[in-house]
């Protein structure tokens, strides 16, 4: 009994806690648009009706003892639809969506023919068919590859009175059979709606599964964006929990903290919302560090001309000056890199960078040795804000302090106030500029052919940044693809 119970304990810790991950990224879908989809795909099945040619149909008609009277219809196209405004919401009873449309009028025209014994005749056809209707739920879940799937959970069609009038020099010989042929189009209308429903559903879920939930973010990180658990569907919205953890593609590490859960303010007037917690930049910037990913060298050759001071041992001089005499009229080779992970934090209206990093000095000999000379610490804080413009993401940063420390020489003990002092102007005068430059024209927010983000707004929260915007879709008659029967 013990065993069992401590098993059953391990495998519920196990398996529970990993449902309840916390999501680094999450998404939410307002109900704004899921309203704004429902009417841009309406608009889309109304102007794509008129395209539409739907298959022949072809039947017998049974006669008794004088056999059987076959028949096509052909050529049946659309030509008017009384389209009314469907229904859709989320519905948290089923954990999905819920689909309606009631009231469906819709006028087709075609040709008929017909063939009993010897007997051949033809003509054309005018069908109304009205009150068509439609109810459906739609379970929206997790899959084991942590994409969103969707399946459909309960369809029923209705329909009303069919009205079939033919025309032809030898109608009379249909006219009998009217009826007939009304209950047979009624009957395809039932027996067609929710097949047809279905597919839709499983081409979704198609497009679904094809979505990768790895993501290549250049040659050295990939980003998880699994869901870490089953959406969370509410009376107006769709919320998405994704782990958003970025890692390095050669040598990836779990990083040595944890994602903070945070909670999403309601932008209801907004259809879309993507926040991230600082997380996803810390395991993005622990992964370069762990991978070596975060050094440079420097030397003279990147120094501007004009600048009064230059990586040789003469110039260093004035700043430490034990140097020249030690190792006259050297070039000074710099290594900077990042001593531990560079850790970003958010807070309201500002994004915040503690950078512990570090600096190694070489002699470069004249046999291109390099002669360690000392090295220190730079520790670096700053502060940035960024805001979205003309839909572009932008940014700028200040630096709030910089320290510089010796902790090892091979040359001797030198003050560091003046190279710190350097280091300041440095940073301020030569640095930051062009960096801000850059930072000021900013980078291109997601879009795509179909989706393009607008009037979005980007605001630093307390733990996470999230970018809250409205949605155009863009779609076109290619999307129609193929009607099946």
């Amino acid at each position: 009994m013990f065993v069992t119970a401590a098993l059953s304990a391990i495998f519920f810790f196990f398996f529970c806690t990993r449902a309840q991950e916390v999501p680094a990224v999450q998404v939410v879908f307002t109900d704004k648009a899921l309203q704004y989809a429902k009417t841009v795909f309406t608009n889309w099945i109304q102007d794509t009706l008129e395209l539409i040619t739907l298959p022949d149909v072809k039947g017998q008609i049974p006669l008794g003892f004088f056999g059987q009277m076959d028949y096509t219809l052909s050529g049946v196209n659309i030509s008017k639809c009384d389209f009314p405004d469907p229904s859709v919401q989320f519905s948290q009873e089923v954990s999905g969506l819920q689909a309606t449309m009631a009231g469906l009028n819709v006028a087709l025209t075609g040709d008929w023919r017909v063939h009993w014994g010897i007997l051949n005749a033809r003509g054309s056809f005018d069908v109304a068919v009205f009150q068509v209707g439609v109810a459906s739920e739609q379970y929206l879940g997790r899959d084991s590859g942590g994409r969103l799937c969707v399946n459909q959970v309960t369809c029923e069609a209705t329909t009303g009175q069919v009205d079939l009038r033919l025309h032809g020099g030898s109608s009379w010989i249909m006219q009998p059979f009217g009826s007939h042929l009304e209950a047979f189009i009624r009957r395809q209308i039932m027996n067609g709606l929710c097949p047809t429903m279905e597919d839709l559903v499983e081409n979704l879920e198609q497009h679904l599964q094809a979505m990768k939930v790895r993501l290549q973010v250049n040659q050295d990180l990939i980003v998880d964006l699994p869901l870490t658990s089953k959406p969370v569907v509410q009376a107006a919205s769709l919320s998405l929990g994704l782990k958003g953890e970025v890692s390095s593609v050669k040598e990836p590490k779990d990083p040595p903290f944890d994602p903070q859960p945070f909670v999403l303010p309601e932008h209801a007037h907004f259809m879309l919302t993507a926040a991230l917690s600082d997380f996803t930049l810390n395991s993005a910037s622990f992964s370069c560090w762990a991978a070596g990913l975060l050094h440079t060298f420097i030397d003279d050759s990147m120094v501007p001309a004009s600048s009064p001071v230059h990586l040789n041992t003469r110039s260093l001089g004035a700043f430490i000056p034990q140097l020249p005499g030690l190792f006259p009229d050297l070039p000074v080779v710099l290594k900077v890199y990042a001593r531990n992970t560079p850790i970003f934090s958010f807070h309201p209206g500002a994004v915040t960078l503690i950078l512990p990093g570090a600096i190694r000095a070489f002699a470069l000999q004249a046999n291109a040795t390099l002669t360690p000379l000392f090295k220190l610490h730079l520790d670096s804080s700053y502060k940035g804000s960024v805001w979205a413009d003309n839909e572009r993401l932008k940014s700028s940063v200040t630096m709030d302090n910089l320290n510089l420390t010796l902790t090892a020489t091979t040359i001797g003990p030198f003050k560091t106030d003046t190279l710190e002092n350097l280091s300041r102007i440095t940073m301020k005068m030569l640095v930051l500029p062009p960096l801000n430059d850059r930072l000021s024209k900013g980078v291109a927010l997601p879009q795509s052919r179909q989706v393009h983000l607008v009037q979005a707004v980007v605001s630093v929260e307390e733990g996470f940044m999230d970018l809250h915007s409205n949605v155009e879709l863009q779609l076109n008659h290619n999307h129609l693809g193929q009607v099946e029967h």
